[in-house]
């Protein structure tokens, strides 16, 4: 009994961390029908220990973040923490970034369909 309950605890471990660790365009985009245009969220998993994180988004002011994870362990869209950059009322479209810190950097896409939020959380295992 304590195995298949030490098995299942173990599973749902690593469906959590593989979906929370994610930085593929494959993304899970929250609706915001009703409430305008689009949100693209940035936050660290885990504090990755670089220090000061600079998101630089294509068409939008670059902005910065401790790096560390979030004090509730996940974002929510209108999450405002030190933890998190945020971009709130931009157009669907495709966006680049280029994410970085002492001896990291990210870089790739994001789509953003009309009213969605997108969260992509930057982890050690998804740096360049």
């Amino acid at each position: 009994m304590k195995t298949s309950l030490k098995l299942i605890t173990l599973f749902a471990f690593t469906l959590l961390m593989t979906a929370c660790s994610s930085d593929d365009d494959n993304t899970e985009n929250q609706s915001l029908e009703g409430q305008g245009q689009s949100q693209l969220i940035f936050s660290a998993f885990g504090d990755i220990g670089c220090g000061v994180i600079t998101v630089a988004v294509d068409q939008l002011v670059t902005k910065t973040m401790d790096g560390q994870d979030p004090a509730n362990g996940f974002v929510y869209c209108q999450d405002s923490s030190a933890s998190v950059v945020q971009w709130m009322d931009i157009p669907a479209g495709t966006y680049t970034y280029v994410a970085s810190c002492s001896g990291y950097t990210w870089t790739g896409t994001r789509t953003l369909g009309s009213g969605s939020c997108s969260n992509l959380s930057l982890t050690v295992g998804s740096a360049d």
